[in-house]
């Protein structure tokens, strides 16, 4: 074997090494810089690809989060329908005030999403590594967050999530284990008053 091929071997064999430390420290990061975000209230836009439609599927709303209450996901366009994640349960309101509410007591399973969405807007690295195997990639400045399931009832439903922000998380990618993509965008509010917000309640 020649004296090259010998330092490539060599290079191979210690890149995973190299690599590990730097995610390892990222991700130690991100989650540092993302806990300190107790509440957040965004907008968002989710266009989901479906292999049985020809346009891609865009849903609008906003969504609300507080460490200590949960999640509150409300759509806006093209229907209109609130959920509601606390870690009890996942309430579903519809646009008639219908209500219907499953318990984390009847399906445990439900008590573990209300959990990882909360964990995935504050990047709780702990929690998140009890369900998924977590790399990152890039810097504070712009990163990415890999999130591969473990359980086997996030692998039916999922092959990974993508995260990837700055300050907060902007954005969300979730390959979808039939094939199917959804991505997902905050935007932050624009201040009452300001032209953005009067674009945006005019609708254009």
């Amino acid at each position: 074997m020649s004296r090259l091929s010998v330092m490539l071997c060599l290079a191979m064999w210690l890149m995973p090494a190299v690599a590990a430390e730097p995610s390892e420290a990222l991700l130690q990061q991100i989650s540092q810089q993302l806990a300190k975000q107790t509440s957040l209230q965004v907008d968002f836009i989710q266009t989901k690809q479906m292999a049985a439609l020809k346009k891609p599927l865009v849903m609008k709303g906003e969504l609300l989060y507080n460490r200590t209450d949960g999640v509150i996901w409300q759509l806006t366009s093209p229907y209109r329908v609130r959920y509601e994640f606390n870690g009890q349960a996942i309430i579903e309101t519809n646009a008639a005030g219908e209500r219907r509410e499953r318990k984390a007591e009847d399906s445990p399973a439900i008590a573990q999403i209300s959990n990882i969405f909360k964990a995935i807007l504050s990047a709780d690295q702990a929690l998140l590594a009890q369900h998924f195997t977590l790399t990152a990639a890039g810097s504070m400045q712009k990163w990415e967050m890999h999130l591969t399931p473990k359980a086997a009832y996030l692998r039916k439903a999922m092959t990974e999530i993508v995260l990837s922000g700055k300050q907060t998380v902007e954005a969300v990618h979730i390959d979808e284990a039939n094939g199917d993509r959804t991505d997902i965008r905050f935007f932050n509010r624009p201040a009452a008053g300001s032209p953005n917000a009067d674009a945006a309640g005019s609708g254009q």
